[in-house]
C-alpha cells in the first residue's frame, strides 16, 4: 500500500497511518462499488434477455395459433360444405350445386376476413371469391405461404379433404395484429416478423416510413436462423438493443420473431445504482478519513513514545520505564520491548561475560599451543641429543644403552601424543567408533597395568592392583578397554610424587563391573572438578612440570560412554588425591568373539629371513633404509624401490616372496599399485605399511589386495614377524 501511495519515507507516522486507512478506505469502497455496479448489469442483463425470449416464444406461438386454427376451420368448412351442397349422381360421383357452393364459399371466406377464396376439385377450380388466390399454394398442411405483391405480402393456406380443397388467402395485417401487443418490452421495445433476408413482414413500431421491404438488421436473423435465441446488437435505427429470437415454423419461408428491447432502459437500473453508490461512497470515504485520521493519532502517539524509549535504551539506559499505552497491539509491543530491554541488558552481561570466556579460550589455546610445543620439543630434545651422541661415538656401552632407551621413550611418547590428537579428532568429528565382542575385563586391565609399570618406576610410583571380579565379563572393545585404564594410570602416575602409591581396584555387582584407579598425588579443588573430563582443561599452570596436552581424561570418557558405561572423578580437595571410576554393563553373552587376527598369533621371538626376497616400496628414503637394515640383519634380500612405476620395473627381474607397500605415495598410491599386480595375475603375498593409523585403513588396506597392514611407527620385531608369517603361509 506504501508503495501504491507513494508516501515518502521522511513522513511522520501519523500521516502515512492517515493516508494509509484513507486509502484503504477509498480502495475498498471503490472495488465494492464496481462489483456491486457490475452484479447488478449482469442480472439486469439476464432478465433483460430472458424476457426478450419469452416475448419472442410467445408471439411465434400466437402466429402459429392464427395459422392453425384458420386451417382447422377450413378443414370444418369443406365437410360442411360437402354436405350441404353435394349430391350423388347415378354413376355415384358427387356433384357440387354451384350456386350453393359460390354462397358457402363467400360466407366462410367473409367471416375469415380472407381476400380471397377459391374452391377445387380434383384439381379444376370449381367457386371462387374476391382476390384470387395464387395457385401455387400447393403445400402440405398446416404450413402457410408467403404471397408477395412487390413490397408488400399476403399469406395463403390451403385445405384438402378427399378430391375437393379450398385454398384461402389473407392480407398481412392479419399477421401484423398479432404484433401490437409488446407487454414486458418496456416503454421503448418492440417486437415484429422478418424474413431471412431481414426484411420487415409487420410494420415496425419505428418505421412509419419504412416499407416491409426495407431491411431491417440482418445479423440478428442470421443469429435466428443458426438456431440462437437471444442477441445484443444494433436495430435498424442504429440503438443497441437485445434481441429475442424465435423462429416460426408454419411458415414454410424461413421467417422469425424478433422481440426487442433497449439495452439502455434495461440496464437503467444499474446505472441509477451506481450514482447511489456513488453518493453514498463519498460519505463513506469522508466519514472514513476523519476516522483513519483519529485512529492515526491514537495509534502514532504510543509508537514515538516507544520509539523514544528505544532511543533510550540504544543509549545504554536499560532501565529506563517503557510507556505502555494504545491498542491492544500496541500495549503487547509495549510488553515486549519491555522485556526485550531486559534481554537486551542480559545480552549485554552475557556478551560481557562471553568476551571474558572467550579470552580465557584464546588464553587455554595459547596455552594449548605451547603445551604441544613443549610435548613435543621435550623428547626431540632427547631424541635428537643422544642421536648426536650416538653420531660422535663418544659414549660407553652404558651410555650407548642409556642413549637407545631415551630415543625409544621420547619416539614412543610423541606417538603416543599424536595417538591422543587422532583420537581427539575423530571424537569431534563423530568418527570414533569401537569393534565390539565378548571380553573379560581382567585382560585389559592387566595388559595396561603392564603397559604403565615400566613409567611409574622409572618415576617411583607403586601401583597396587585388587581383582575382586576375575568373572567380569564385558561387550566391548579389549584395545579401547586397555586405554581407557592406561589413560587413568597414567594420569595418576603424572599428577602423584615419588613415592606416592596408585590403587586400582576391579569389582563387580549383578548388573554392573567397576574400575576404579586412586591415587595419593595433588587431587584437584571442588571448583575443577565439573571440568576434569573436559579436552585440553588441567588443573595447574602452564608451567608445570606435569603439564601435558589434557586430553587422556577426555578421551577415556568418549570410550567409556561408546561401551555404554559412565566415569566420574572424585577428590577431598587440592594435595589429597583423587579418584576416578568407571562403570560398564556386564555382557549378556551375545557378541561372538571375533577370529583372533594374524598378528595377535606371531611368536614372541625374532624370527630370521635367511633366502626370504622382499620388494619394499616407500617413497620416504629415510623409511626404506631402515626398514631395508631391520629385514637384512634378519637374513632377508631385499630390493627397494621409490614409486610403484619402479617397483613394477623390479619385479621384471626380481621374484619377491613378500612386498612390503607404503599407503600414500606420489603418482599411484599403495591400493592401486597392489590392485594392479593382482590384475596382472601377481599373487604374492603384501605387508601394508602406512602412516594411516585411522579406523577403517585397515579394512581398506585387506579389501585392495593387501594380507597384513602395520601402522607406523612400527617395531622392528612386529615387522619380521609380519613378513616371516607371510613368507611361512606362502611356501606353504
Amino acid at each position: 500500500m506504501r508503495k501504491l501511495l507513494r508516501i515518502p519515507r521522511s513522513v511522520s507516522l501519523t500521516v502515512q497511518l492517515a493516508a494509509t486507512l484513507v486509502g484503504v478506505v477509498v480502495f475498498s469502497t471503490t472495488v465494492l462499488m464496481f462489483v456491486a455496479y457490475e452484479s447488478s448489469r449482469t442480472h439486469l442483463e439476464t432478465e433483460a434477455r430472458a424476457t426478450a425470449r419469452r416475448v419472442a416464444q410467445q408471439h411465434e406461438e400466437s402466429v402459429a395459433r392464427a395459422i392453425e386454427l384458420r386451417h382447422e376451420r377450413a378443414q370444418a368448412f369443406l365437410s360442411n360444405v360437402v354436405a350441404l351442397c353435394g349430391e350423388r349422381t347415378a354413376g355415384g360421383s358427387l356433384a357440387f350445386e354451384l350456386e350453393c357452393l359460390g354462397r358457402g364459399l363467400e360466407v366462410f371466406a367473409a367471416s375469415e376476413r380472407a381476400r380471397g377464396a377459391r374452391f377445387e376439385r380434383d384439381g379444376r377450380r370449381v367457386a371462387e371469391f374476391g382476390e384470387p388466390p395464387s395457385r401455387d399454394l400447393v403445400l402440405p398442411a398446416p404450413f402457410a405461404r408467403l404471397i408477395r405483391h412487390g413490397d408488400t405480402f399476403d399469406y395463403g393456406i390451403r385445405a384438402d379433404r378427399g378430391r375437393s380443397a379450398v385454398i384461402l388467402q389473407f392480407s398481412s395485417e392479419d399477421l401484423s395484429s398479432l404484433f401490437i401487443d409488446r407487454s414486458g418490452l418496456g416503454q421503448r421495445g418492440e417486437v415484429f416478423l422478418a424474413d431471412a433476408a431481414g426484411s420487415f413482414l409487420t410494420t415496425p413500431r419505428y418505421g412509419p416510413d419504412v416499407t416491409p421491404r426495407t431491411a431491417a438488421a440482418a445479423e440478428p436473423m442470421v443469429a435466428c436462423r443458426s438456431g440462437t435465441s437471444d442477441a445484443v446488437s444494433l436495430d435498424y435505427r442504429g440503438v443497441r438493443t437485445i434481441h429475442g429470437l424465435r423462429p416460426v415454423g408454419l411458415l414454410l419461408e424461413p421467417t422469425c420473431v424478433d422481440a426487442h428491447l433497449s439495452y439502455d432502459e434495461a440496464l437503467a437500473p444499474a446505472d441509477r445504482l451506481w450514482n447511489d453508490l456513488m453518493a453514498r461512497g463519498a460519505i463513506l470515504a469522508l466519514f472514513g478519513a476523519l476516522l483513519s485520521v483519529m485512529a492515526s493519532q491514537w495509534i502514532a502517539l504510543p509508537v514515538r513514545r516507544l520509539a523514544n524509549a528505544a532511543r533510550a535504551v540504544q543509549g545504554g539506559y536499560f532501565n529506563r520505564p517503557i510507556p505502555i499505552g494504545g491498542p491492544s497491539e500496541i500495549r503487547a509491543l509495549g510488553h515486549r520491548f519491555s522485556r526485550m530491554a531486559r534481554s537486551v541488558a542480559d545480552l549485554v552481561t552475557r556478551e560481557q561475560t562471553a568476551r571474558r570466556d572467550a579470552e580465557v579460550a584464546n588464553r587455554m589455546k595459547d596455552d594449548f599451543l605451547a603445551t604441544v610445543s613443549h610435548e613435543l620439543r621435550t623428547p626431540l630434545t632427547a631424541i635428537l641429543g643422544w642421536g648426536q651422541l650416538l653420531r660422535l661415538g663418544r659414549l660407553d656401552s652404558e651410555g650407548r644403552a642409556r642413549a637407545i632407551d631415551a630415543i625409544e621413550r621420547g619416539a614412543q611418547a610423541q606417538s603416543q601424543l599424536i595417538e591422543d590428537l587422532l583420537d581427539v579428532s575423530s571424537i569431534v568429528a563423530g568418527r570414533l567408533h569401537i569393534t565390539r565382542r565378548v571380553v573379560s575385563l581382567t585382560e585389559p586391565v592387566h595388559a595396561a597395568l603392564d603397559a604403565v609399570r615400566l613409567l611409574a618406576e622409572h618415576k617411583g610410583v607403586h601401583i597396587r592392583s585388587h581383582f575382586e571380579a576375575s568373572d567380569a565379563v564385558v561387550n566391548g572393545d579389549s584395545q579401547r578397554l586397555q586405554q581407557i585404564v592406561s589413560n587413568l594410570l597414567t594420569n595418576g602416575i603424572k599428577f602423584t610424587p615419588a613415592g606416592g602409591t596408585i590403587t586400582l581396584r576391579l569389582h563387580r555387582d549383578d548388573r554392573r563391573a567397576y574400575v576404579s584407579v586412586s591415587d595419593t598425588g595433588v587431587g584437584m579443588a571442588p571448583e575443577f572438578l565439573p571440568h576434569a573430563f573436559d579436552r585440553f582443561r588441567q588443573a595447574g599452570n602452564a608451567t608445570d612440570s606435569r603439564k601435558g596436552l589434557g586430553l587422556g581424561l577426555a578421551i577415556a570418557r568418549e570410550l567409556v560412554t561408546l561401551h555404554g558405561g559412565q566415569i566420574e572423578a572424585f577428590s577431598e580437595g587440592v594435595g589429597l588425591g583423587a579418584t576416578f571410576r568407571v562403570t560398564l554393563p556386564l555382557s549378556d553373552g551375545r557378541v561372538v568373539v571375533p577370529a583372533v587376527a594374524l598378528q595377535a598369533a606371531l611368536p614372541a621371538a625374532t624370527p630370521r629371513l635367511d633366502s626370504v626376497g622382499v620388494l619394499l616400496v616407500d617413497d620416504d628414503a629415510e623409511t626404506r633404509e631402515m626398514v631395508r637394515t631391520v629385514l637384512e640383519s634378519a637374513g632377508a634380500r631385499v630390493e627397494a624401490a621409490a614409486s610403484a612405476d619402479e617397483a613394477r620395473a623390479v619385479l621384471s627381474a626380481f621374484s619377491p616372496g613378500v612386498v612390503i607397500s607404503d599407503i600414500a605415495m606420489p603418482d599411484e598410491t599403495g591400493y592401486a599399485f597392489v590392485q594392479k599386480l593382482r590384475t596382472s595375475n601377481i599373487h604374492v603375498p603384501a605387508i601394508a605399511l602406512t602412516a594411516y593409523a585411522r579406523r577403517g585403513d585397515a579394512e581398506e588396506a585387506l579389501a585392495a589386495g593387501f594380507q597384513v597392514y602395520l601402522a607406523k611407527p612400527v617395531q622392528p620385531s612386529d615387522l619380521l614377524q609380519a613378513v616371516a608369517s607371510l613368507a611361512d603361509a606362502q611356501s606353504l
